[in-house]
């Protein structure tokens, strides 16, 4: 368990520092950012250094550094951060085959779900004229091949253990849906707020049904799949 913990924290604290440094060069002179990251990266070394081997935070800053060179470096970071850290507070999860069936059938029913309720919520919007779903699929085409992979098999996982198996517990299915809509807010379009948090209700109540992360995870992967699929379909 503590060398998962210690994998989980060196994963957290090394792609944190370089979406530190992502965010904080984009305020500030390049030179400012470099210090000052080089200040937090040192000052990780040590702390982790406490508790755990440094050896494996020195190995995860090397293994990430390349992802550095992307375009959507930030992007890829952040999802690391979220995984990893939930990784890092939550107790080890046990797959078992049982589970793995379990989250097929449910989690593809769950997707049914989700399908339904993006509908009724496009069909509302689009009544008081407020669908800009648009928006999204503008953005969507712009984004590389790799970002949108990236989004269907590895955002869910990151996204499930942070906002359900992380934080519904804890406050609840209505606030965590809440806070799991607010960091879609990037895209700039109501239709994704009030999607994704729709899309939050339904995967935090699954979750909090089953106890099982891998049925909103394999139903938040087929609904970004699709909704992917359909923008392409659209925009050609």
């Amino acid at each position: 368990m503590k060398r998962f913990r210690e994998t989980a924290g060196a994963v957290f604290l090394s792609c944190f520092i370089f979406l530190f440094y992502l965010i904080i060069n984009n305020f500030t002179d390049g030179i400012f950012a470099f210090v000052l990251t080089l200040l937090i990266g040192l000052s990780s070394l040590l702390l982790f250094s406490f508790f755990y081997d440094v050896r494996y935070l020195v190995i995860s800053l090397l293994l990430f550094s390349w992802i550095y060179l992307l375009e959507y470096c930030s992007t890829i970071y952040l999802h690391l951060c979220l995984l990893s850290l939930s990784l890092f507070l939550l107790p080890k999860i046990k797959i078992n085959l049982e589970k793995i069936k379990q989250g097929l059938v449910y989690g593809i029913g769950a997707y049914v779900l989700l399908l339904i309720f993006s509908i009724s919520i496009n069909l509302a919007l689009t009544f008081l004229g407020w669908n800009d779903a648009g928006a999204v699929m503008e953005i969507l085409d712009t984004l590389p091949l790799y970002i949108l992979l990236f989004a269907i098999f590895f955002a869910p996982i990151s996204e499930e253990f942070l906002f359900r198996r992380l934080l519904t517990p804890k406050i609840g299915i209505i606030l965590s849906s809440v806070v799991f809509s607010l960091f879609h807010f990037s895209y700039g379009s109501i239709a994704e707020l009030f999607g994704t948090f729709g899309l939050g209700l339904v995967l935090a109540w699954v979750y909090m049904r089953k106890k099982n992360i891998l049925v909103p995870i394999i139903a938040h992967l087929l609904f970004n799949l699709t909704s992917i699929l359909l923008a392409r379909v659209v925009i050609a």
